[in-house]
């Protein structure tokens, strides 16, 4: 039986398309927009990824109209980020090695630093307790503090000789930094400003200067601090941005993070919002970290709820800002809050090391509930006793 070359094609074209409609459930929709064509690709456990690759490169060579390049790869999780179109696609989308597949979301991973007035802080219905300065003396040598987002400036005189390093650039950019991340830099490890001035803070840019990046640099990142850590043997945290937008995927990488004794920090959030239904801060093994300000107010702008590790000064804390080598701010924020207990957990790791869960559990043991107006029963911890 004779077949013409039209009705060969349609055939091909017509099974092809079917195998990526059948299998196209799997790819994951993050919340927000995304960058076209390109997706996180996720492998099961023992896959071997370079074994895998080569087989969607040969695909791809042989199929015109077929795109595929490699972006990135991860070792957590076990997979890679890529442009694909046409066959590479539909293939990937068939792979029963394939765990599952993210369309790669633009992020943003600005911040809500501001400043407040009287009214952004709720009434206390007790004596004031003054935080008043920083009782730590232990400066967190040893200690890596990464910080993902558009790049710390590393020349302000807070900082210590080689104590920011860029780690990495994950994506099209050029060195650079931002306010934002010079500020929690110095709240976290600047002299005069942070309690863990000792501490190392590894820079990693993942997003131009404006803080708008895409998923598959942040993850890039995070699985880059991951190997960094273990070819070094530091104790080691990640202060993640809280405007970031998790999802599932995400939550799973940094859930391996922290089971691999990388510790985790982010702020609440700072809409005013319950943060249990915010990505990653809802997971049990983050340091979620709300704002009070030095009179152990609530504040209003801060998210709240059961998520909530601890509260922190994050109401008109000053710190450097990257204008000048000597400029600063004064701002308000759960980031500002969240980067001051990295600092203060760094000084902990520095006399020896812990686990997450062990350490975040000490942290609530030795901190002094508060007795304020919080929305919905929100823990108010004070961090001290270390």
């Amino acid at each position: 039986m004779k077949f013409s070359t039209v009705t060969i094609l349609v055939v091909i074209f017509a099974s092809t398309t079917a195998t990526a409609l059948a299998a196209s459930v799997r790819i994951r929709m993050p919340k927000g927009p995304v960058r076209p064509d390109s997706y996180i690709v996720v492998l099961k456990s023992g896959t071997n990824m370079e074994d895998h690759i080569e087989g969607i490169t040969r695909i791809s060579t042989r199929s015109p109209g077929s795109e595929f390049l490699l972006t990135h790869r991860y070792e957590i999780p076990n997979g890679y980020s890529a442009h694909l179109t046409g066959a590479s696609l539909a293939h990937i989308l068939s792979c029963p090695e394939v765990a599952y597949v993210v369309a790669d979301g633009i992020t943003f991973t600005g911040h809500d630093l501001r400043e407040v007035n009287e009214r952004d802080v709720t009434e206390r219905n007790d004596v004031a307790a003054k935080i008043g300065d920083n009782p730590v003396k232990r400066c967190g040598s040893g200690v890596d503090i990464y910080i993902p987002g558009a790049g710390v400036y590393r020349g302000h005189s807070c900082f210590g000789t080689d104590q920011v390093i860029l780690g990495k650039i994950f994506g099209p950019y050029e060195d650079g930094y931002s306010g934002r991340d010079t500020y929690v830099a110095a709240l976290a490890a600047g002299l005069g400003y942070g309690p863990a001035t000792g501490a190392k803070v590894i820079s990693l840019k993942v997003c131009d200067n404006y803080g708008m990046g895409y998923a598959s640099n942040l993850v890039a990142a995070l699985s880059w601090a991951y190997q960094r850590k273990f070819r070094y043997g530091h104790p080691s945290i990640i202060l993640l941005p809280p405007n970031m937008v998790g999802d599932n995927y995400l939550d799973q990488v940094i859930q391996s993070l922290i089971d691999h004794g990388l510790h985790i920090v982010i702020g609440a959030g700072d809409r005013g919002v319950n943060a249990e239904s915010l990505s990653p801060q809802h997971l049990a093994g983050v340091n979620t970290i709300g704002a009070i300000d030095n009179l152990c107010n609530f504040a209003t702008f801060s998210n709240w709820g059961p998520a909530i590790t601890a509260s922190y000064l994050g109401v008109r804390v000053k710190s450097a800002w990257s204008d000048s080598n000597t400029d600063s701010m004064e701002l308000s924020s759960t980031d500002g809050a969240a980067a001051g207990v990295a600092g203060l957990i760094a000084t902990r790791l520095g006399q020896h090391d812990e686990e997450p869960a062990a350490l975040t559990s000490d942290m609530i043991d030795h901190a002094l509930p508060l007795v304020v107006k919080a929305p919905r029963d929100t823990p108010i911890l004070r961090v001290v006793g270390w």
